[in-house]
């Protein structure tokens, strides 16, 4: 480091520090994940540190000055933030850019960047409705005091650094006896931790300015899958379910009036923003509830959601080796979700100027109630890549394998961009993820998963189930009546073909999908009551002589009618259906009012 850099620090050098320092973080992924017991014992915080800087990392930044530099660490951090560290964290990168004093600077003496970092500081517990001392916060405002205390005496950053970083250490040692949660399970706080690894690696990188490789792989960091049971905490009954950020374009000049409707019934509140951009981060029960409010204060235009009480069962009670994914689509019983900890990723759907999440933020009656004062088309979209990798990297730390199931790759981009970051986040952790075509329906992948849980229950191995579940699509069958043709023909599932039926209006086709995934036509009906006795007819042929098939429906009707047909199918082939299904939103934008759809499997899998 030449005696330049040591008094006055360049774009340039602090970049590298911040990437070096977010690498730290990285490589101490799954020992924060270990460490999180506050607020929730969740084991994320490392996952949602980690995913904050591996998209910091991958971004381009002007260096012309630090002005251009930090605001746009400041969009990066706020738009590739989650959890409440990771909201924090993006707080401290906002407040960086706050001092407009340094804007054109091209360097930063030693009280610039002091003064920059008493920026950062004080935008990062600006954001926090309730600030807690000893988290992430008191790291941050320990490490700034001690700043402060040395500024007269150090003459260069090397000599600040290295005599400010063990207080910030101490102070990191210190929250283990701050919290009694931290207490009783002789930890330190996680968030605080991850930013000590930030400040560390910003002091190595300031030591050895070539220490930092942009191209660098994330494969030459080990791996280790948590320790289950490391640390026994229980999860309160009335825990919040959810944790919940939300992306919002525009600005605000006072955000405290959110701030404080949140704290009505949110825990766990941050709230922050860049000169383009708003971020809420809260843990509720009342996800819908929370999306209506900030729909208030712009558009949504990103939401990232995770169980809570999911995330803490698999903490403490994993009851498998091998983690099964699915995305939103799957028509599943939801006490099978619950009980045999399936992890559903939620596909997108765009209903007026909000992009909100399948199952979680928009249902299938909150679809059809905004499409009818919506000035646009609702449409669909699979879930995006970051929120896939995010969520891939955390179940690496909890499970030995994973084995995720989407809806046909010829109906959705659903496999394809689980493929992708599967094999990513397999090159990066070494752990083995396969992602199976489903070649079905939602219905049909919703028995595809039902038999992935049954084979775990029965001890087979991860390459036993993959070879077991890829013969099993061909033994799933599905007929879906559709009653609204134009929604499907719009959405461009239809072929040609199938779009002069739906032209004839009172003809309606009954749909089944070919060995490939492709929308096919089963038969015609004049009516629904002829559609029902079709598609009983076809199964009863079907099942004939074998009782043991597993049968479930799902629908975008009348709770009235689904139940009229099942009593009708039950009657005329002599198989119970197992499990009735409100169809996903993201089914719903495509098959409309009306559609009932009904899978079955050639085995019993409840």
């Amino acid at each position: 480091m030449s005696e330049d850099q040591k008094t006055a620090l360049s774009p340039a050098l602090f970049l590298k520090m911040i990437f070096t320092g977010g690498k730290q973080i990285i490589k101490s992924e799954n020992e924060l994940n270990q460490l999180n017991v506050y607020p929730v014992p969740d084991g994320d915080t490392g996952s949602n540190m980690a995913a904050l800087m591996r998209y910091v990392v991958a971004q381009q930044y002007p260096t012309d000055n630090f002005g251009k530099l930090l605001t746009a660490l400041a969009d990066a951090s706020l738009i590739g933030s989650c959890g409440n560290s990771g909201m924090i964290l993006s707080a401290f990168f906002v407040g960086l850019s706050r001092l407009q004093v340094i804007a054109e600077k091209t360097t930063l003496s030693i009280n610039e960047f002091i003064d920059c970092l008493a920026s950062g500081v004080k935008q990062a517990h600006k954001s926090v409705a309730t600030p807690v001392e000893g988290t992430i916060l008191t790291v941050m405002q320990s490490w700034l005091h001690a700043c402060n205390e040395k500024r007269a005496s150090c003459q260069n950053f090397e000599a600040l650094f290295h005599s400010t970083l063990p207080l910030a250490e101490t102070a990191l040692s210190q929250t283990e006896f701050s919290l009694p949660v931290l207490k009783e399970n002789k930890v330190v706080d996680a968030g605080a931790f991850g930013f000590t690894k930030l400040i560390q690696g910003m002091n190595l990188a300031l030591h050895d300015p070539s220490i930092f490789d942009v191209h660098w792989e994330e494969h030459d960091i080990s791996h280790q899958t948590i320790a289950h049971h490391a640390h026994h905490t229980e999860l309160a009954d009335d825990a919040y379910q959810f944790c919940m950020e939300t992306l919002l374009s525009g600005t605000r000049e006072d955000l405290d009036p959110l701030r404080s409707q949140l704290n009505t019934f949110c825990d766990s509140v941050v709230v922050n923003q860049s000169p383009s951009h708003i971020k809420v981060h809260a843990h509720t029960t009342d996800i819908m509830g929370c999306t209506d409010l900030l729909k208030g204060y712009g558009s949504i235009i990103h939401q990232k959601i995770d169980d809570i009480k999911i995330q803490w069962a698999i903490n403490e009670h994993r009851k498998h080796s091998i983690a099964i994914v699915t995305d939103s689509a799957a028509d599943l019983p939801q006490h099978i979700r619950d009980e045999a900890q399936v992890h559903t990723i939620p596909n997108q759907v765009r209903v007026g100027d909000h992009l909100l999440l399948d199952r979680m933020t928009i249902d299938i009656d909150t679809l059809f109630t905004e499409r009818e004062t919506s000035t646009s088309k609702p449409s669909t979209s699979a879930p995006s890549a970051e929120i896939v990798n995010r969520y891939l990297h955390f179940l690496t730390s909890h499970y030995d394998s994973i084995i995720v199931i989407t809806l046909s790759s010829r109906l959705s981009s659903a496999y394809q961009i689980m493929k992708n970051q599967a094999e990513h986040v397999t090159h990066a952790t070494g752990v083995k993820i396969d992602v199976i075509d489903s070649l079905s329906l939602a219905s049909g992948q919703g028995l595809l998963v039902m038999k992935a849980v049954k084979l775990l229950g029965a001890g087979h191995k991860h390459d036993e189930c993959v070879a077991a579940l890829s013969d099993a699509r061909k033994n799933i069958h599905i007929y879906v009546a559709i009653d609204e043709l134009k929604t499907m023909r719009e959405s461009g599932r239809l072929s040609k073909i199938m779009h002069k039926i739906a032209d004839w209006g009172h003809v309606k086709p009954i749909l089944s999908l070919d060995q490939t995934g492709q929308i096919s036509m089963a038969g015609l009906a004049l009516g629904k009551q002829k559609a029902w006795n079709k598609i009983s007819a076809l199964f009863s042929k079907l099942m004939k002589n074998a009782p043991n098939y597993t049968m479930i429906m799902s629908h975008t009707t009348t709770t009235d009618t689904i139940n009229a047909f099942a009593a009708h199918l039950e009657k005329t082939t002599g198989v119970k259906v197992a499990g009735i299904c409100k169809a996903a939103a993201s089914v719903g934008v495509h098959a409309g009012r009306g559609a009932v759809a009904i899978a079955v499997y050639n085995e019993t899998l409840l």
